[in-house]
């Protein structure tokens, strides 16, 4: 039977990984948690104890400008649809 070992983090180690992900190298947490190895779970609850909460569950978006001219397009024939259900 093999005994688990345990990995202890440092809080410099845990702070440059939320660091990272604020600043957007890591696109997610388990983008993050796969390049050092730790597991997505761990990174969450750093997350929660080092008060970067509000990283969880953000997403990047990287948009062109023919992609924002076709969502304002879109986003007019809704409205003008809406005015003529109205």
């Amino acid at each position: 039977m093999d005994i688990k070992e345990k990995k202890r983090y440092s809080e410099a180690f845990k702070l440059k990984v939320m660091e990272e992900l604020r600043d957007g190298k890591w696109k997610t947490v388990a983008d993050a948690a796969q390049a050092y190895s730790v597991s997505e779970t761990g990174v969450r609850h750093w997350m929660k104890t080092l008060g970067f909460e509000h990283l969880n569950g953000r997403m990047i978006y990287v948009k062109t400008r023919t992609e924002l001219d076709e969502i304002k397009r879109l986003k007019a024939e809704i409205r003008q649809l809406k005015e003529r259900l109205a």
